[in-house]
C-alpha cells in the first residue's frame, strides 16, 4: 500500500475559513487467496493483477486491520501469516486456520477447523479461545455493532448453519435453512447477512427483521470467498470456475471482474483511508478522524510546498484537536503509517 496522503486540511483560522483538498484518498483494491496456486492476487479497482504474496500453502481467509497490514489463514501449512505491503511475517500456528476476521479493537479471529473453535488474538498476540463446540468453522465477518458471525459447514452436507456471537461470546442460531455447505460470509452496510453456499451453488442474505432470500442462484460454480466494496457491490470468490464475479446490491450480475483463476478461495478489501473531518466549537476548530484511521498520524505545515511537515503529537483519532481561531494559518494532514 505505501504512505499515503488522505486528507489535506487548510484552516484560515482568523477568519474561520475551512477548506477540505482531498488528494488521492486511494482507491480500495481487491486481494484474493488462490488456494490452488499457493498465491495471494491484488486487484485494482480496474481489474488489473498483480501477485501480492507469494509461495504460500493453500491460502484461505484474508482480513485487513485498520493499519492497512493483511492477515492470512495458510490452511496447508498450519500458520498465520501477517502482511505489510506485501512482505510476510510469521503471526501464530499449531491449528488448522480457514476464515479470519479483526475487529474494531484491531482483534484478529480466526477459525480453528481442527478443533471446532473460535480462536481471538488480541493486538498484542495474546491468544484467547472465543468459541468451542463447532463443527467445522469457516468463514467469518462482523457487523457494525461488532457482533461476530460464522458459517459452520457442518458434518456433512446439509447440515451447515450461521452462528451469531455478541462481543462477549453468547452464541445463538442466525439461520440454517437447510444450507448444503456454507463457507464465505460479508455484511453489508444495513448489515444484512450474506452467505455463500459452496454445495448448493447459491448466495443467501438474512436480514436484520429476519427475512431469509436467494440473493444469487445461478451462474455460479463452488461459491467460497464473499466482500463488499465500499460502494455496496458484492465480489465473489466462485472456487470451481476460477472467477471473481460482481454483483450490485440487488444481485445483478456486473460481470466478471477477474478469470483464470486456480481456485480462488476468499476475499478481502483493503479498508477505505479514514477522512479529515472539522467541528467549529466556539473559537475552535476541532480536527478529529475515525477509529479506523488509528494508526495514523496527524501533520502540520505552514507552506504546502513545505518539506518540513511536523508531527502533532497530541492529535488523536476521534478526541481530535483543538486549533484557537487566533493561530496563524496552517496546513494539516493524516498520513498512513
Amino acid at each position: 500500500m505505501g504512505k499515503k496522503l488522505l486528507i489535506i486540511v487548510w484552516i484560515t483560522v482568523l477568519t474561520a475559513v475551512i477548506v477540505l483538498v482531498p488528494i488521492g484518498a486511494g482507491a480500495q483494491n481487491l486481494l484474493e487467496s488462490d488456494s490452488g496456486s499457493g498465491n495471494i492476487y491484488l486487484f485494482t479497482t480496474n481489474g488489473t493483477q498483480s501477485v501480492y504474496a507469494a509461495g504460500l500453502s493453500s491460502p484461505y481467509g484474508l482480513a485487513f486491520n485498520s493499519g492497512g497490514k493483511l492477515f492470512e489463514a495458510d490452511y496447508g501449512s498450519s500458520n498465520i501469516f501477517q502482511f505489510t505491503d506485501g512482505a510476510r511475517i510469521y503471526f501464530s500456528s499449531g491449528f488448522i486456520p480457514v476464515g479470519l476476521a479483526i475487529d474494531t479493537n484491531g482483534n484478529v479471529f480466526v477459525t480453528d477447523t481442527s478443533n471446532g473453535r473460535i480462536i481471538k488474538y488480541t493486538p498484542t498476540g495474546t491468544f484467547n479461545p472465543f468459541a468451542s463446540g463447532l463443527i467445522y468453522p469457516s468463514g467469518l465477518a462482523f457487523d457494525s455493532a461488532g457482533n461476530l458471525y460464522e458459517a459452520d459447514q457442518g458434518n456433512a452436507i446439509g447440515s451447515g448453519h450461521v452462528y451469531k456471537f455478541t462481543p462477549a461470546g453468547t452464541r445463538s442460531t442466525l439461520f440454517s435453512n437447510s444450507l448444503g455447505d456454507p463457507v464465505g460470509l460479508a455484511i453489508d452496510r444495513s448489515n444484512s447477512v450474506f452467505v455463500a453456499d459452496f454445495a448448493n451453488n447459491a448466495i443467501y442474505k438474512y436480514t436484520t427483521n429476519g427475512v431469509f432470500s436467494t440473493f444469487v442462484s445461478s451462474g455460479l460454480d463452488e461459491p467460497a470467498g464473499l466482500a463488499f466494496d465500499d460502494a455496496g457491490n458484492l465480489y465473489e470468490a466462485d472456487y470451481g470456475s476460477g472467477n471473481i464475479f460482481k454483483f450490485n446490491s440487488k444481485g445483478v450480475l456486473l460481470g466478471t471482474f477477474a478469470s483464470n483463476l486456480d481456485s480462488p478461495t476468499y476475499l478481502a478489501f483493503e479498508p477505505p483511508a479514514p477522512a479529515l473531518n472539522i467541528s467549529q466549537t466556539g473559537n475552535q476548530s476541532v480536527l478529529y478522524w475515525p477509529a479506523v484511521g488509528a494508526s495514523y498520524t496527524l501533520q502540520m505545515s505552514t507552506n504546502l510546498s513545505s518539506a518540513n511537515w511536523v508531527t502533532v503529537t497530541n492529535g488523536i483519532q476521534i478526541t481530535g484537536f483543538a486549533i484557537t481561531n487566533s493561530s496563524p494559518n496552517a496546513f494539516f494532514r493524516i498520513v498512513s503509517p
